[in-house]
C-alpha cells in the first residue's frame, strides 16, 4: 500500500466513462452481483470489482471505481500485455516496510486508529499521507515504502534500503516511538485492534473476521521487482516458493505470542476469544491434515508424540499466523497458470465468484503475487530478520537476483545442472502443471517444517528427497549466479549460511545484552527468534516489552554501524579511482 504502488496508475477509474463491449470470456456477467473481466470499446481489458467489496454505504455503481482498466488489450491476434520496457541489468525495484509501533517507554501505541491520521504519544496529530503512511490492518502498525522505484538495479536499491530504514527509525524516535524488531504483534489481538478504515472494514466481513484478525497481526518486508513477461513472471513466482521457507527461516523474528515465550498453538487459540471452535479446528488442524493427506511419503517427518503440532511451542509464529489467518496466506495455494490467458481466466473466475476483488490477488490474497497493473512481482512473504542489517540485506539481494535469474532462465534455458534437480525444474518441464504443483506441495511442507522446527529438521525437494535448508539456498545461489546479469555477492551467501547454522549454547552468554550484541554482529549464527529466546533464558527477569526495547536499541546501533562501514567503503573506492 505504499507510494510505490501508486506510481503507474495511468488513469483513475473515475476520470472518464468506460464503454463495456463484452465480457473477456464466455458467459454473461450480472454486474449487480458479480465482477469479472471485460473488454472496453478501446480494446483495453478492464476488471470489474464485485459489489460485495465496495465499502459499506458507498455507491456500487459501475462508474464508482468498480471498472479498473488493466494493461491488457484484446487484439485480432489474441490478448496482449503492454508493460514498461525491461532490462534485466537495470530492473526496476521498490521496497515496502511494515513496522509495529511502541512508545519509547515500552507501551504498544496505536499510531493510526483510522488509517488516515497519525496520533503521537504527546497527543499531537498529522495526516498520514504527510509521512508516507499507508493504511495497515493493525492500529499499532505503520507501513512506508520507497518514494520511487529504482530503475538502475540492485546497487541503488540496496543503498536506499538501509537509509530508508534508518530514516524511519529517526522519524519514530523524534515522536517518542520505536519499532520493536519483531514481525508479529506479540499480544492477544482483538477486533478493536484492527484499523477503522473503509478498506479494512470491507475486508473484515463476519465470516472472515477471526482469520483476518489473526493475519493482521503480521508484518512483512515487501520487495517489488519488475517482470519481463507474464509467463516468465508466473514461472518465477512458482519456482521461488521453494526458496521462501529458507528465507523465512533466516529472517525469523516471531518468538513471542500472546505475551509469552511458551505459548503453544492450542493455548493460543484457547486464549483468543475471537476464534470459534470450528474455525480453530479449520485453522490449526488443517496444517497437519495437509501434510498427512497430500504428502504421505513424508509422514515420517511429522509422526511421533513428541512432535504434536498443537501442544508444542512453534519455532516461528509468523508463517503460522499467515497460513492460519488467511485461506491464501504463506506459500501460494496452487501452482501458477502457465500462460497469460490462463492467468486472466482464473482471475475472471475469482472475480465472478467473489473470491477476490482484483486480479492482482489471483494467486492468493496474502501470498507473493503478480501485479500486472504495476509490472512487478511482489514478494511479500519474508520477515525482516530482527532488523539485522547484514542478514536482511543478504536476503533482499538473494530475492531480487533469484527472481531476475528465474525469468532469464525461462526465456533462454541454456544451462542446466543435475545438482539443481528437485529444486529448479529442467528446461523440458518449465510449463508442465504437474511440475509446478510438485514445487508448491514441497514448499508448503518446508514452510511448516521451518515454522515448527526451525533448524532442527530437514526440508524436502520436489522428488521427496531430504535437503538441508542450507543446501536449498546453495542451489538457488548457484542457479542465480548462472542466470542473473549481476551475481549474488559472496558475503551475502556467507551471512545466510552462517544464520542457518546451529546457534551457540546459552551458557556462553552472561546477560540479555551480550546475547543481542552477538546476534547483531556480522555473520552471527543466530536468527532473531533464537536471539530473543536465548536472551530470555539468560535473563528471565526481563519484562517482554523491556526486552524488545533493548533489542530495538541494538538493531538501531547495528544499522548505524553498517551505514558507516558502507560510507568508508565508498570513500576508499573514490580514493582508488582518483
Amino acid at each position: 500500500m505504499s507510494s510505490f504502488k501508486e506510481l503507474r496508475n495511468d488513469a483513475s477509474p473515475n476520470q472518464y466513462k468506460h464503454n463495456i463491449v463484452e465480457p473477456l470470456f464466455e458467459g454473461a456477467i450480472d454486474f449487480d452481483t458479480q465482477g469479472g473481466l471485460v473488454v472496453l470499446d478501446s480494446g483495453q481489458i478492464a476488471e470489474v470489482g464485485s459489489p460485495q467489496f465496495v465499502p459499506e454505504g458507498a455507491d456500487t455503481g459501475l462508474q464508482n471505481g468498480r471498472i479498473r482498466p488493466q494493461p491488457f488489450w484484446k487484439t485480432d491476434s489474441g490478448i496482449e500485455w503492454r508493460g514498461p520496457d525491461y532490462d534485466p541489468k537495470h530492473s526496476t525495484i521498490g521496497l515496502e516496510l511494515e513496522m509495529l509501533t511502541m512508545t519509547d517507554a515500552g507501551q504498544w501505541h496505536r499510531l493510526s486508529p483510522d488509517g488516515k491520521t497519525l496520533i503521537y504519544p504527546d497527543g499531537s496529530t498529522e495526516p498520514a499521507e504527510a509521512q508516507g503512511h499507508a493504511c495497515e490492518s493493525l492500529k499499532t502498525m505503520h507501513e512506508c515504502g520507497s518514494e520511487k522505484p529504482y530503475p538502475r538495479g540492485y546497487g541503488q536499491f540496496s543503498e536506499h534500503s538501509s537509509r530508508l530504514k534508518l530514516m524511519k527509525h529517526g522519524w519514530l524516535e523524534s515522536r517518542g516511538l520505536v519499532s520493536p524488531p519483531v514481525s508479529i504483534y506479540p499480544e492477544l489481538v482483538y477486533p478493536d485492534d484492527m484499523t477503522d478504515h473503509p478498506y479494512i472494514n470491507m475486508l473484515m466481513r463476519p465470516d472472515v473476521l477471526p482469520r483476518f484478525q489473526e493475519y493482521g497481526s503480521v508484518s512483512s518486508e515487501q520487495i517489488n521487482i519488475q517482470f519481463r513477461s507474464i509467463e516468465s513472471a508466473l514461472f518465477a513466482i512458482n519456482t521461488y516458493q521453494l526458496l521462501q521457507p529458507v528465507l523465512n527461516l533466516v529472517t525469523a523474528a516471531s518468538a513471542i505470542r500472546d505475551g509469552s515465550f511458551d505459548t503453544t498453538l492450542r493455548r493460543h487459540y484457547e486464549n483468543n476469544p475471537g476464534f470459534e471452535a470450528a474455525q480453530t479446528a479449520d485453522s490449526y488442524q488443517a496444517l497437519e491434515t495437509r501434510v498427512r493427506q497430500e504428502t504421505p511419503h513424508r509422514m515420517d517427518a511429522f509422526t511421533g508424540e513428541e512432535q504434536d503440532f498443537y501442544d508444542q511451542v512453534p519455532y516461528d509464529w509468523r508463517p503460522i499466523a499467515r497460513a492460519n489467518g488467511s485461506r491464501s496466506g504463506g506459500v501460494i495455494s496452487t501452482s501458477t497458470p502457465v500462460s497469460l490467458a490462463g492467468f486472466l481466466r482464473e482471475g475472471d473466475r475469482q472475480l465472478r465468484s467473489g473470491e477476490t476483488f482484483t486480479i492482482a490477488r489471483t494467486l492468493g490474497w496474502h501470498t507473493d503475487r503478480l501485479r500486472p497493473d504495476k509490472g512487478v512481482i511482489e514478494i511479500c512473504n519474508i520477515s525482516h530478520a530482527g532488523q539485522h542489517p547484514d542478514k536482511i540485506a543478504a536476503v533482499e539481494e538473494t530475492v531480487i537476483k533469484v527472481i531476475i535469474a528465474l525469468q532469464e532462465y525461462y526465456e533462454n534455458p541454456h544451462t542446466y545442472k543435475e545438482a539443481w534437480a528437485g529444486i529448479v525444474p529442467p528446461p523440458d518441464s518449465l510449463n508442465q502443471p504437474a511440475s509446478r504443483q510438485a514445487q508448491i506441495d514441497a514448499a508448503h511442507i518446508d514452510n511448516i517444517v521451518a515454522a515448527y522446527y526451525g533448524k532442527g529438521r530437514m526440508a524436502y525437494d520436489t522428488l521427496g528427497e531430504e535437503r538441508a535448508f542450507q543446501e536449498i539456498y546453495d542451489v538457488f545461489f548457484d542457479f542465480a549466479n548462472c542466470y542473473s546479469p549481476e551475481q549474488i555477492a559472496d558475503e551475502s551467501r556467507v551471512e545466510i549460511r552462517a544464520t542457518l547454522q546451529r546457534p551457540p549454547i546459552t551458557e556462553l552468554f552472561f546477560d540479555a545484552s551480550s546475547v543481542l550484541e552477538y546476534f547483531y554482529s556480522k555473520g552471527s549464527n543466530m536468527t532473531a527468534v533464537e536471539a530473543l529466546r536465548v536472551a530470555n533464558q539468560v535473563e528471565p527477569g526481563y519484562d517482554v516489552n523491556d526486552l524488545l526495547l533493548l533489542m530495538h536499541g541494538c538493531a538501531e546501533a547495528a544499522l548505524q554501524r553498517s551505514l558507516e562501514a558502507d560510507e568508508r567503503s565508498d570513500d576508499m573506492a573514490l580514493e582508488q579511482t582518483a
